[in-house]
């Protein structure tokens, strides 16, 4: 009987699926004079300067808007807009406007009060809130402080610093995996792997041993992994489905409910077990001390569960991507992967103790390397995400002359602060990592979105830089890494960040 009403109701939701589809379809006419309300009447809508000029932008096209086109269009939306309507825009988050910044002293202004910044209503609905609207990263005010204030103690700088020889344990071993991996096919060429699926199991390793330490086991590994392919579903329902996005659809037993209501479980269940894994065995890790907090009240379970799920998967979408980028970069150019091979070389020519020594972390954490331009270029070619996640203001803005009012959406259009700023010069589209040596860091402190701008930048900001140059490093010394002939680079489909799909050949340095 039971199954018998999920069928019922799973028939039911695909049908209102389909009815939506086409309510949409039809009812985008029926949503012109609104649109057009909006766009020329409404005044929370329109942001003018003291001239009587309005922001522009593309009109709302309800009911979505640009709420899903800014990450299936990929690039495309950034350069269409910026061409239309330059770089300071708006555009539609459904029937809500969302202001987009493109230049960095729009961006200062911007930030100059990020902590007050409201991210928890980003109008991505239920499903996400549930996720992880109650984790740190969409905190505000004196609960974001509070909850900052308790994982700061471990990832500082210092606890970064002092976890690198685990790191470099970690990207080692990975490397000796890769022609034992079951995706990886011994070609001629040296040993060939799809990209993204591959590398993402090392990100995942090493945040397990930030959070775990040596608690952590290839069998914990395999539950976590487990986890993460039910995580990546629930992200592209969040991102890509309408009805999940409302509280009432939670009320139905879909397969999506039913998907969300076991990985929360699934996910409580693992925190519980490795704490008591980690008591049993009369050790300690961040993630226990951390829920020592809830015993004493310091967080909410809620709190705790939801930041270490996004400290361990919601940011392995986002260090996938920024990896893949990475290693795309250097595969495209050959010449700038054999001159930070050479680099990696002179450094490891004095370090006695190879990549365990103590030189070669201390290059790792430079930021006056080719390696470290190298990273930064990669990151300004290729952001990871088209378009931020919106934010509110907190207050009033004035931005080029434009009363913005508070509680405004405002994200940055990453595309074009990164290729179209002053900054960047005459050869903003060109690939060039020595553009770095002589731009001081405050020069584009806000031109390049890496890992979030403003006092409330990623949480795992000095573990995430150090982790990708580490693994840039280990892998040109051991390999020269390729795209094959036949490839080219695409992007998965329906994910919130631009995770590239294509193949990757890694060719053993004899």
């Amino acid at each position: 009987m039971a199954s018998q009403l999920c069928k019922f109701y799973e028939g039911a939701l695909l049908l209102s699926n389909a009815i939506f589809s086409i309510f949409s379809i039809v009812t985008s006419q029926l949503f012109k004079p609104y649109e057009l309300y909006l766009v020329h009447f409404s005044k929370a809508c329109r942001w003018f300067n003291d001239r009587g000029e309005d922001i522009p932008g593309p009109p709302p096209k309800l009911p979505e808007g640009d709420r899903y086109t800014r990450m299936t269009d990929d690039l495309n939306l950034n350069n269409k807009y910026y061409e239309k309507y330059g770089d300071l825009y708006r555009i539609w988050n459904g029937s809500i406007p969302e202001l987009v910044l493109a230049r960095p002293e729009d961006i200062a202004v911007f930030y100059k009060d990020g902590l007050s910044h409201d991210l928890q209503d980003m109008n991505t609905g239920h499903f996400f809130y549930k996720i992880i609207g109650e984790s740190v990263g969409f905190a505000v005010g004196s609960t974001w402080k509070n909850m900052r204030d308790l994982l700061h103690p471990y990832f500082n700088n210092k606890a970064a610093i002092q976890f690198m020889p685990m790191m470099i344990r970690n990207i080692s071993g990975w490397l000796k995996s890769i022609p034992f991996d079951k995706n990886t096919l011994k070609v001629e060429e040296g040993y060939k792997f799809p990209l993204s699926e591959t590398i993402k199991s090392l990100p995942l390793l090493i945040i397990s041993h930030v959070l775990y330490n040596d608690c952590m086991t290839e069998e914990d590994l395999i539950r976590v992994n487990e986890i993460t392919i039910n995580h990546e579903k629930l992200m592209e329902i969040v991102f890509c489905e309408t009805l999940p996005r409302f509280s009432w659809y939670s009320i139905f037993p879909t397969s999506q409910n039913k998907l969300m209501n076991q990985m929360l479980r699934d996910w409580k269940t693992f925190c519980f077990d490795m704490n008591e894994k980690t008591i049993k065995d009369g050790k300690s890790n961040p993630a226990y001390k951390l829920y020592k907090d809830v015993e004493e009240g310091k967080w909410t379970l809620s709190q705790y569960l939801q930041t270490i799920y996004v400290i361990l998967l919601s940011n392995i979408d986002f260090s996938c991507a920024a990896l893949s980028w990475q290693l795309i970069g250097l595969a495209q150019w050959s010449r700038v992967q054999e001159k930070l091979r050479k680099e990696v070389q002179s450094i490891l020519a004095v370090c006695p103790k190879g990549f365990d020594d103590e030189n070669f972390n201390n290059y790792i954490c430079k930021k006056n390397t080719y390696l470290h331009y190298v990273c930064l270029e990669n990151f300004r070619m290729f952001p990871v995400l088209a378009y931020t996640l919106p934010e509110f203001l907190a207050e009033d803005k004035i931005i080029r002359g434009h009363r913005i009012p508070k509680r405004t959406f405002v994200s940055i259009d990453t595309w074009t602060l990164h290729t179209k700023a002053a900054v960047w010069g005459n050869d903003s589209n060109k690939y060039h990592p020595e553009r770095f040596e002589k731009l001081k860091p405050e020069q584009y402190r806000h031109a390049l979105w890496r890992f979030g701008l403003g006092p409330r930048r990623c949480l795992g900001y000095f573990y995430a830089e150090r982790m990708l140059k580490a693994i840039m490093a280990l892998i040109v010394h051991s390999y020269e890494i390729k795209i094959p002939n036949d490839c080219e680079v695409k992007l998965h489909s329906r994910t919130l960040v631009r995770i590239p799909n294509i193949d990757f050949v890694f060719k053993p340095i004899e």
